[in-house]
């Protein structure tokens, strides 16, 4: 008979003596690449476009900063994503 391995789920509060790191590794550890994943995605959709980049900027240029702004693709996704690094002019 071949068991799930969803039963360790269902059965770990009731094996005894039951103790904290038992439940840290059996809950909490499978939950970090979720975690880990929705964390990327919502930075992701809060990246700025370079339109609002360069809206940011507009009011801070003068003769002593200056700002780059562009976008890097990525040669495994369909997706650019954009930079904005500003330096000191000498």
């Amino acid at each position: 008979m071949r068991r799930s391995r969803s039963t360790c789920f269902l059965f770990t509060p009731f094996v005894r003596p039951l103790n904290a790191w038992q439940l840290v590794f059996t809950y909490a550890v499978p939950l970090l690449p979720f975690f880990i994943g929705w964390d990327g995605l919502v930075s992701t959709l809060r990246t700025y476009s370079v339109a609002e980049l360069t809206e940011m900027t507009r009011d801070l240029r003068d003769d002593t900063y200056e700002w780059e702004i562009g976008t890097i693709p990525d040669p495994r996704l369909p997706l650019k994503f954009p930079y904005l690094i500003g330096s000191a002019r000498d």
